[in-house]
């Protein structure tokens, strides 16, 4: 009785192995896809705050002052003097 009861349990794991495995693979690619856009995301935004950083870099070095590079840019004060 007991290994029908095993070989049952097996069967059932295999069964639902088998049902759920396309699912289990969908669900997989959707995470890919939806990491690779986050990177991807990510990426760009990265790329458009350098782009700030170096507008703000330039008006400091042209002698514009912080508080116009502030209402320009949006960075704090800190950030500027720092650059």
């Amino acid at each position: 009785l007991k290994n029908s009861l095993d070989t049952a349990e097996l069967e059932g794991y295999t069964k639902a192995e088998k049902a759920f495995k396309n699912q289990i693979e969908i669900e997989r690619r959707q995470k890919e896809v939806a990491l690779a856009k986050e990177k991807e995301a990510l990426a760009k935004e990265k790329k458009a705050l350098a782009k700030v950083y170096e507008s703000a870099r330039q008006m400091k070095k042209y002698g514009m002052p912080v508080d116009a590079i502030v209402a320009a840019t949006g960075l704090l004060v800190d950030e500027i003097e720092k650059l």
